[in-house]
């Protein structure tokens, strides 16, 4: 069966220093914002934190905005 056109893959998050020099610059620009650079490589991020407690729409705005 092929894959619906709509799946989409992506990781969990984009708060992981390890991740710098692989798919973050090894020091990003003054100001980047991590899931900014990880919207270049992935078209689908998980967001956990709303598992944790509801997300303030402020900052959900601002991740609209960085990607």
């Amino acid at each position: 069966m092929p894959l619906p056109p709509t799946l989409r893959c992506g990781p969990a998050g984009w708060s992981y220093p390890h991740w710098n020099g692989l798919v973050f610059p090894k020091t990003p620009a003054r100001g980047a914002h991590a899931l900014e650079l990880v919207s270049e490589h992935f078209d689908t991020v998980e967001i956990n934190a709303s598992f944790y407690r509801a997300l303030r729409p402020e900052v959900t705005r601002l991740w609209a905005v960085k990607v």
